[in-house]
């Protein structure tokens, strides 16, 4: 009242609003303050570890850049920098921010280095994710989320054992740390420790009984023991709890196939290959499952050829079935289906995508990029379009245009991990390899890093608003 512009006074008050949580009243303070006094270093970290509370990572980010700009020695403003790009799933550049906060202290790394670990995991970086949490490890013994990203980077590396006792190191440190039992019932299962697995699973069901996780990998596990009815209704539950649940849409199917009820299980494959193409995060989520192997696959293509026939001039059936023998690698024979689709609607963007992604498999990459041209002239802001175009362009040796395709997919779909990943192996020269055991890993939780990050905002804050007191 006495001075109204006097920019501490309102930067006081935001920290005290801060500290009792009253958030947008704390942003309100902080920008007053910042009216008059724009380059207050703590204030705008303040503010960007709110925003990062208040689900506004593009908010976050500018306030930490401007932070590091007035201070390049500031390590809390590259950590949270490097946090908010998480949020963003912006990998590789938070990779780099932590890089950054690493170099200037690295005798107390440990924290930095295991947010580095977690983020190099959702990049398939899985040795170098494993380096980054041993090192952690070495010094000093590690948090459950070093344990966690550990766990999660063997899984990638397909050792189950190591993976196993990994989330048993997890679960020392904390009981009740959910994040661990979906990949540790993942890696038991592949270990055949069945009744282990279910009693991970159930663990999880009862600490997240609104998980729809929980009961799609003790539904998984119920396949491997031959129990198919109580599988069957573990992926009910699980569609109950979340019907964009793609894995337990095509878990479903393969378990209703196996009970020999193929005409139900078509109607879930459907609705999975749907979701797939509604949801630029099931890109990453492809049918990584085993239970194929076990005679699905020709009881599915049944399922579908008699649905043709009772409706065949719809595309959509067509389509699906081209997928299906995608999946297993019969690329002829999928563009036949896909041909048969276009006949019926020439404008069918999910078709002609679909058939660019089979010719591309089968080394015709000219004729690939047609394709998706025509998709994205019909639909420009179809992420999916631009990556396999990016794929085709890359093995063309189009280098500066493959990367121009998946920077323009991140822009339309910042969450799009496959095109993230895509763009690092574009960037980095590096030979294409089966994504399978990335894929498989998609369904995995996100590792919910609020928690651990937050330690470093609450630290620096805290730092902050005595500073400025």
């Amino acid at each position: 009242e006495l001075d109204p512009t006097h920019s501490f006074a309102y930067f006081n008050k935001a920290n005290v609003l801060y500290s009792w949580q009253r958030f947008h009243d704390a942003i309100r303070c902080y920008d007053r303050g910042l009216e008059y006094c724009p380059d207050h270093e703590e204030s705008l970290f303040n503010k960007g570890n709110i925003l990062r509370t208040l689900k506004d990572p593009p908010g976050a980010i500018e306030c930490f850049q401007k932070v590091i700009e007035l201070n390049a020695s500031k390590i809390y403003a590259y950590i949270n920098h490097g946090s908010a790009l998480i949020d963003m799933k912006r990998f590789d550049e938070a990779i780099q921010s932590y890089d950054k906060a690493i170099a200037l202290d690295p005798k107390s790394a440990q924290f930095t280095l295991t947010a580095k670990g977690i983020a190099l995991c959702n990049l398939n970086r899985s040795e170098d994710a494993l380096d980054c949490f041993n090192e952690v490890i070495l010094r000093n013994q590690g948090s459950k989320i070093t344990h966690f990203g550990r766990a999660w980077a063997l899984l990638q590396l397909k050792k189950y054992q190591e993976c196993a006792d990994a989330c048993e190191k997890a679960w020392s440190k904390d009981q009740s740390y959910s994040n661990v039992f979906d990949i540790g019932g993942i890696a038991l299962r592949h270990l055949k420790r069945y009744e282990d697995s279910l009693e991970v699973s159930n663990r999880l069901i009862h600490l997240e009984p609104r998980n729809s996780i929980g009961y799609s990998n003790k539904g998984e596990t119920l396949i491997d023991q031959g129990k198919y009815e109580d599988a069957l209704m573990c992926f009910n539950k699980a569609l109950s709890l979340d019907p964009m649940d793609q894995f337990s849409h095509y878990n479903r199917g393969f378990v209703l196939c196996l009970m020999n009820q193929p005409d139900e299980a078509i109607h879930s494959f459907i609705d999975a290959i749907e979701l797939e193409e509604r949801s630029v995060v099931a890109d990453t989520a492809k049918r990584c499952n085993p239970h194929f192997d076990k005679g699905i696959y020709e009881i599915a293509i049944k399922s579908y050829i008699k649905a043709s026939r009772q409706d065949p001039n719809n595309p959509r059936l067509y389509h699906h079935k081209g997928c299906l023998l995608a999946e297993f690698q019969k690329f002829e024979e999928a563009i036949i289906c896909y041909n048969r689709a276009l006949q019926i609607d020439p404008d069918y963007v999910h078709a002609l995508v679909r058939k660019g992604f089979a010719l591309s498999k089968m080394g015709r990459f000219q004729e690939a990029l047609l394709y998706f041209d025509r998709a994205s002239e019909l639909k420009p802001h179809y992420p999916f379009t631009y990556t396999n175009k990016a794929h085709a362009l890359q093995k063309l040796g189009k280098y500066d245009e493959a990367i121009e395709c998946l920077d323009y997919a991140i822009e339309l779909e910042p969450k799009f991990y496959h095109a993230h990943i895509e763009r690092q192996i574009v960037l980095k020269g590096q030979p294409e390899e089966e994504s399978t055991d990335f894929l498989s890993l998609s369904r995995t939780m996100y590792p919910d890093l609020a928690s651990f990050l937050s330690e470093a905002s609450t630290k620096s804050s805290v730092a902050s608003r005595q500073s400025s007191l």
